[in-house]
């Protein structure tokens, strides 16, 4: 539509990144429908690409993080859903139907971190957990999500809570943004190693044995 605002890409580097998936997807067999070259005062507006091709085609494989979308063929429900989760990545996607009922029952099914009903907004509201699936993400953040990924695997030393003295509570710490002391005091786990420093393994216990785990989800 002649209305739609389409924004500069972010840089030259990311435009000519997009270009180049663009050109491979044609090669890979991918039909161009839509498409043009870059405008604007330094040329990095890059017009709404639309592509016909199948799951292979380069623009349907790998992330674009541009105005780009492939169009592919299904021949049912299932085959649509079987194409959606035949990918390497899972950071959003959005199902589009008359039957919402239906929409959301499908959307259930799709291995992203966030699926989309009649609708593709940004949803980055501090209360709300925000995550990919697969290489698009690990974990989630925003709101209680972040400490719900650090989570207690028992099992190992003991078969009890014991091997879990061999992790680093301030190095995850430092990876997810969360009190894992805290975390743990919650979950009555006590977390202090038997030679009184954290982050070494405990005496009796060699370097990389096995023993619990504190894994971030």
């Amino acid at each position: 539509e002649s209305d739609t605002v389409i924004g500069p890409i972010i840089n030259s580097r990311q435009l000519e990144g997009i270009q180049e998936k663009i050109a491979a997807a044609r090669s890979d067999g991918a039909q161009q429908l839509l498409g043009g070259d870059p405008t604007g005062p330094i040329g990095s507006v890059l017009p709404p690409h639309v592509l016909l091709g199948d799951n292979t085609v380069a623009s349907a494989r790998q992330e674009m993080f541009g105005p780009v979308v492939t169009i592919i063929r299904a021949r049912d429900e299932d085959d649509a859903l079987a194409i959606a989760n035949d990918t390497e990545y899972g950071l959003s996607s959005a199902v589009f139907t008359e039957d919402t009922l239906r929409g959301v029952q499908f959307a259930l099914r799709v291995e992203a971190g966030m699926t989309h009903v009649n609708d593709s907004p940004l949803n980055d509201e501090n209360n709300t957990a925000f995550g990919g699936e697969k290489e698009s993400g690990l974990g989630r953040f925003g709101g209680h999500a972040g400490q719900e990924q650090v989570e207690i695997h028992p099992g190992g030393v003991g078969g009890d809570d014991e091997g879990l003295q061999q992790c680093c509570p301030d190095t995850v710490a430092g990876v997810v943004g969360v009190d894992v002391d805290a975390v743990l005091d919650d979950a009555g786990v006590d977390a202090t190693p038997r030679d009184g420093r954290r982050g070494d393994p405990p005496g009796d216990v060699p370097a990389g044995g096995e023993g619990d785990e504190a894994v971030l989800g």
